[in-house]
């Protein structure tokens, strides 16, 4: 969904939830969108496989330098 969607799902869950005196607009109109409105589709799964190989790498070189010393 697009992520103003999401934050009209977000709101209308938020104020069914809400006390009487959560659901005054203080506490909710100060979310909305600014640039990019398109959904996120797979956003952290290239990351994450960058940051599993960076941490390998680093695994690596620390075990070879302490073989070398």
């Amino acid at each position: 969904m697009k992520k103003s969607e999401a934050v009209l799902y977000a709101q209308a869950q938020y104020l069914e939830n809400a006390s009487y005196a959560e659901k005054a607009p203080f506490f909710w109109a100060g979310y909305y969108i600014l640039g990019n409105d398109e959904p996120i589709v797979n956003a952290g799964t290239s990351r994450y496989w960058a940051s599993l190989i960076g941490l390998l790498l680093v695994i690596a070189g620390y075990f070879t330098l302490r073989r070398r010393s």
